[in-house]
């Protein structure tokens, strides 16, 4: 037999159709077939796909094969489910079939093969004949066969002289993607359409891993480019550490403000198509503070601008990097306490999504749109807080970022003060949340490959921008300008230099600030020596 497949490998006919009479038979040919990697167009076995024991042996192979059959479990249609039949008549929306397969199981326990119901039809049969006969007599009985004309759950009954039910059409039935055995002919009775071409034994694997689609390379691919980006800005940011317009941005906090970004961009690795245990738990996670690193530093940093700024004493307040540093730390800590007992609680898992459907999808199988998706927990109660809390947590960081920005809105062509790029960045993370969320909520729960695909896409696009665009706020003008040139005969407000101004002039604050403070600190340590100095020679 291996020959003769070998053979019609080689030959490559669309249809291959084989007789059979015995099921074990039919195994040899599926496993052979798999063996030699050999997938015709369509394949039809007799004796095969209808019979339990060939489903026992061979699982998931038997799928998609074609067999005849003169009835199953599921026939319905016209000379079938419609006409009353003395001992299952339909009634109440149930087919007589249907009441066959449910007195059948009451008995047995068991569904009733086509060998059963047949056997049931014979006797059925006989007895019609032997109640119009009036004998039992086989002259009288082959007499009576060709006038038996009735329908019943089995399909039309009508006998030739030779007592063969000719009338009875045969059925072509395939074994589904669930191994459930399907009509697919004549279409009157039809419970499927018929799988063609059949589907190929390497596409019946399900395969699922990182970069598996192109959009998720593309995807990818962009991510390393905005990773490279930010990687450039932080080296060009230590190469400028002192540079005036980069001290007066605070350094120290851009950098952590880059951090935050490439967290963000790094949402989009473990936020793909593909999904695993650690990527369900990562996505959250990174998303979250990255999101407090960037945005979070940003509001933390315009706060101490606003302190420096719209003050009522003349005298100005210190607000140093470490009270910053604990105050992004603060806003960390929230973040913190919020993932843990989201993974702790919910522990995401996988699941595989098997697609309902047959044939191809926009020239894909079928098979090959099966897909992994993470679950968080049983209970919606339990995401619906998270997600209010952790959403509430960043609306109210915007919001306060929003009103930081607009207080210091006239002093937005200063050195010191970046409310316009901050109120520029916050309106595109707006606007990019927006879209984000009203696809996550329009096409979240729609299984198509496309529509998932577009999902992860515009999702992507919206964090790198969202992440980008603030960098490029924040960092470009002071990239082009480190040593604050343009900014040269201002004062730390951004207006020119005017000797008749009755407003303390704040010119270069913050950074003229630190300079004192050091210089206070060396003349201090210079007393102290000179003192003892002085004591000594007394």
């Amino acid at each position: 037999m291996v020959t003769v497949f070998t053979k019609l490998k080689a030959l490559n006919p669309d249809i291959v159709i084989c007789g059979n009479r015995i099921y074990k038979t039919c195994l040899d040919i599926v496993n052979i077939m798999r063996q030699l990697n050999y997938s015709p167009k369509a394949i039809g076995v007799s004796q095969c796909v209808a019979v339990p024991e060939v489903l026992t042996a061979l699982g998931n192979d038997i799928r998609y094969f074609l067999d005849y059959s003169v009835w199953t479990s599921d026939l319905k249609g016209a000379g079938y489910s419609d006409q009353p039949t003395r001992d299952f008549p339909p009634s109440d929306n149930i087919t007589s079939s249907a009441k066959f397969v449910k007195a059948f199981k009451n008995i047995t326990g068991l569904i009733p093969s086509w060998y059963s119901a047949n056997t049931y039809n014979n006797g059925f049969a006989l007895e019609l004949v032997i109640e119009k006969a009036q004998s039992i007599n086989s002259s009288a009985l082959n007499n009576v066969f060709p006038y038996i004309l009735e329908t019943n759950f089995f399909g039309p009954l009508g006998y030739n002289g030779w007592g063969w039910n000719d009338k009875i059409v045969s059925l072509i039935v395939q074994r589904d993607e669930n191994k459930t055995v399907r009509i697919v002919f004549p279409t009157g009775t039809a419970t499927n359409d018929i799988v063609y071409p059949f589907v190929k034994w390497e596409s019946r694997i399900f395969e699922s891993y990182f970069l598996k689609e192109p959009t998720e390379k593309a995807m990818f691919a962009l991510f390393i480019f905005f990773l490279v980006f930010n990687i450039f800005c932080l080296l060009f940011l230590i190469k400028n550490w002192k540079a005036r317009s980069i001290v007066a941005s605070s350094p120290v906090f851009l950098s952590i403000m880059l951090i935050g970004s490439v967290l963000m961009y790094s949402t989009v690795p473990v936020w793909m198509l593909y999904a695993d245990a650690g990527s369900c738990h990562l996505r959250v996670w990174f998303l979250s503070f990255g999101f407090t690193l960037l945005f979070g530093t940003l509001t933390a940093k315009t706060h101490r601008i606003k302190e420096l700024f719209l003050l009522k004493k003349m005298r100005p307040k210190k607000f140093s990097d470490k009270k910053l540093f604990i105050v992004v730390g603060g806003l960390i800590s929230i973040d913190l306490i919020l993932c843990i007992l989201w993974s702790a609680i919910t522990q995401p898992t996988v699941n595989k999504i098997i697609r309902d459907g047959v044939g191809e999808t926009n020239g894909r199988l079928w098979e090959s749109l099966n897909y992994l998706e993470c679950v968080w927990g049983s209970d919606p109660k339990i995401l619906q807080i998270f997600y209010g809390l952790e959403g509430a947590y960043k609306v109210i960081m915007i919001i306060y970022g929003l009103y930081l920005s607009l207080l210091l809105w006239k002093y937005g062509s200063s050195m010191w003060v970046e409310s316009k790029q901050i109120i520029f960045a916050m309106y595109n993370l707006i606007i990019f949340a927006l879209i984000g969320l009203a696809l996550q909520l329009g096409l979240g729960e729609n299984p198509e490959f496309n529509t998932r695909n577009v999902l992860f896409v515009t999702r992507s696009l919206c964090l790198f921008l969202s992440g980008s665009i603030t960098i490029g706020a924040m960092l470009i003008p002071r990239m082009l300008d480190p040593e604050g040139k343009e900014h040269e005969g201002k004062d730390a407000t951004g207006t020119k230099r005017t000797m008749d101004t009755a407003v303390l002039q704040l010119n270069d604050l913050e950074w003229k600030y630190e300079q004192l403070e050091k210089k206070y600190k060396d003349l201090k340590a210079k007393v102290r020596e000179l003192d003892v100095q002085v004591q000594l020679s007394d």
